[in-house]
């Protein structure tokens, strides 16, 4: 998913990925069990799987294979007796024991994403497979998560132990035990050392977030944390992570209500609105990523409906589609996701989480920028120089063109941050890079910036209001470095916001093609006018002769009447070129409640160069069907006066 095509492919995987079945790498795939080459040979991993002599591309390696034959079954058996489907891969020569590396696949796919014949140019990420890291000295684990592939996703793999083997999305009792479990199985037979390293994309990304959050425990199925050790009790702990495109707070993630901030903006960085961290805030479900990650997961094992309230995955579909803020059912799947399935609700340590790289998109619509700089900020609660690194660029989920320089430098960026911490000790001072989006996304950024936290490469801002908002609602007097202050606007002060929106654009906006015409990052629309009906208000607009970085977290602020029943606000910042061709540069949501007067949330983080002579125009919908779930009001509301402030650097 290096290139714009790779969306494509990134999609389809994850959809047919579960229905189509022995398109494996070549170094894996084998319809007999393989002989045991002569001495000197190492310990069967697990006790099961013989480890058999390899050459690609100018790498030597053994790869012990696992998983399912005609005639042999060489699945391991998780800590609840759960078959998992795992590979096992070493370097050429040794006994070890070996750092060991687990590297944890996307939403819906298997052990085979990570395993290659190629030495790099998977997903960005080179060097980040099963043969680059062995030839560097590691040994890979790598397994098909519970309820997918052979790990009893297919309905022929279901053999005894897998009644219950359906997945429970990223549950830190299931499968993040699952990780915990079997690596402690290679410690006990001295093929590697005690303390790991993880390493994942998107689902497997969020895994090891909790990994590394979690460190040295274990989350029983009771919910409890306990000390983590191997079968055999040798204590166990996260050496180091890298998380490319994963979230903090699953259900934030998945049902936005504002975004979380790290900015000089405010006195008060963290949530807009105020009231996250609790089932009470779940926001405006994501319907075109909802639809797919639940359509994924029906081709594998799901739990039967209601028998599983830890995996109760058609009536969450059902809740977040479809029940009302509030509603015990959309609580209960709120605190669920955010509890068991996110490192949000992990308490942290004291001395902070692992060592962790995590890689995050600016124009990821799935698991942005915000998740890293929120789990960022949970450990610097605990710890203030929390080992936790970030890097930002145009990469991630679409509507991410992945722009092939900083997928790459991401990429590089982790591999050496694995090989530093585990193979030389030494872990990274914290550092936060920050890459801006550019099109076309074969161009190298026109800004690579870092400092120590996200808010230091804030120095400016932009703040706007229409001339009837109150100055109450900017937030102008938070820096000392101004860029500018518009009291005017282009377009109108006020207006109704209409429940059905602007279809038309938000079809062309959606983020999954198969829902509709999609768009990425690097496909500007041309001018859209103000819809007669007030459902899009371009209501401010800057511009000036020089050119401007914006890099942060936009907030807008709102002054509403009307407001007799739930109501949607989606908020866009446009870059609008003078022939009047627009490109979105970021947007966020929130959920209004009935009867609230103002409201102030969190735009998505962005680093973005506005071009001398382009203007930033601001709009709001009432709707973004069918990218998020269809407005749930039935009535209008006013909208009294707005104000935004943009950071700059």
């Amino acid at each position: 998913m290096i290139l714009k095509s790779r969306k494509v492919v990134f999609l389809s995987l994850m959809i047919l990925s579960l229905v189509v079945t022995g398109c494996t790498a070549s170094n894996s795939s084998t319809s007999s069990v393989p002989t045991e080459p002569p001495p000197p040979s190492v310990a069967r991993p697990f006790g099961l799987l013989s480890c058999l002599p390899q050459s690609n591309n100018g790498f030597t390696y053994r790869f012990c294979q696992g998983g399912m034959t005609s005639s042999h079954d060489l699945r391991v058996k998780s800590f609840d007796g759960v078959p998992l489907d795992a590979d096992v891969t070493l370097p050429a020569t040794g006994k070890g024991p070996y750092p060991l590396v687990v590297l944890l696949h996307g939403w819906g796919l298997t052990k085979t994403m990570f395993e290659t014949t190629a030495p790099n140019a998977l997903f960005g990420t080179p060097g980040l497979n099963n043969i680059a890291l062995a030839s560097k000295g590691f040994a890979v684990l790598t397994y098909t998560a519970r309820g997918f592939g052979e790990s009893c996703g297919t309905p022929s793999s279901r053999t005894a132990g897998c009644a219950k083997g359906w997945t429970h999305i990223a549950d830190q009792r299931y499968e993040i035990r699952d990780t915990q479990y079997l690596a402690g199985l290679l410690v006990d037979e001295g093929l590697v050392l005690p303390k790991i390293a993880v390493a994942g994309v998107s689902y497997g990304a969020g895994q090891s977030m909790e990994l590394a959050m979690l460190k040295n425990r274990v989350r029983l199925e009771n919910g409890k944390l306990e000390t983590w050790t191997s079968p055999h009790g040798v204590q166990m702990s996260i050496g180091a992570a890298f998380a490319i495109w994963g979230w903090d707070d699953l259900t934030n993630s998945l049902a936005p209500n504002g975004a979380y901030i790290d900015s000089k903006n405010t006195s008060n960085s963290g949530f807009y609105p105020q009231s996250a961290g609790s089932g009470a805030d779940f926001g405006i479900p994501k319907n075109s990523y909802i639809q797919l990650l639940f359509t994924a997961a029906s081709l594998g094992y799901e739990a039967p409906v209601g028998v599983d309230p830890t995996a109760d995955i058609v009536s969450w579909q059902k809740a977040s589609l479809e029940d009302l803020p509030g509603n015990p059912a959309t609580v209960a799947l709120a605190n669920e996701f955010r509890n068991y399935k996110s490192p949000y609700g992990i308490p942290p340590l004291a001395s902070g989480p692992s060592p962790i790289l995590i890689a995050n998109g600016f124009t990821d619509a799935l698991f942005p920028a915000s998740e890293a700089l929120e789990f960022k900020a949970q450990a610097d609660k605990a710890d203030p120089n929390a080992p936790v690194s970030l890097f930002f660029g145009d990469i991630g989920h679409p509507w991410s063109d992945n722009n092939s320089y900083s997928s790459n430098a991401s990429g590089q960026e982790g591999v050496n941050f694995l090989s530093q911490v585990m193979q030389s000790g030494k872990t990274p001072t914290p550092t936060v890079i920050t890459q801006s989006v550019v099109c076309p996304s074969t161009t190298k950024p026109n800004s690579i910036l870092s400092a120590a936290n996200f808010s230091d490469l804030e120095n400016g801002q932009i703040v706007a209001s229409s001339q009837n908002m109150s100055g109450a609602f900017s937030y102008g007097s938070k820096l000392s470095q101004t860029t500018a202050f518009l009291a005017g606007v282009s377009g109108p002060s006020t207006g109704t916001i209409s429940p059905t929106g602007d279809p038309a654009l938000s079809l062309k906006l959606n983020d999954l093609g198969f829902l509709g015409n999609a768009t990425n990052f690097c496909n500007p629309l041309p001018n859209i006018t103000v819809a007669p009906s007030g459902t899009i208000l371009d209501n401010l607009s800057y511009s000036t002769s020089n050119s401007t970085l914006l890099l942060g977290s936009p907030v807008v602020s709102l002054k509403l009447s009307q407001l007799s029943s739930y109501a949607e606000a989606i908020a866009m910042v446009w870059d609008v070129s003078p022939s009047g061709t627009r490109q979105l540069i970021t947007d966020g949501v929130e959920l209004l409640h009935p009867g609230v007067s103002q409201a102030t949330f969190a735009l998505f983080p962005t680093s973005y160069t506005l071009a001398p002579q382009d203007k930033i125009e601001l709009s709001l919908m009432g709707s973004d069907y069918p990218s998020f779930r269809s407005s749930i009001t039935t009535g209008n509301y006013d909208v009294t006066g707005i104000a935004i402030t943009i950071p700059t650097h």
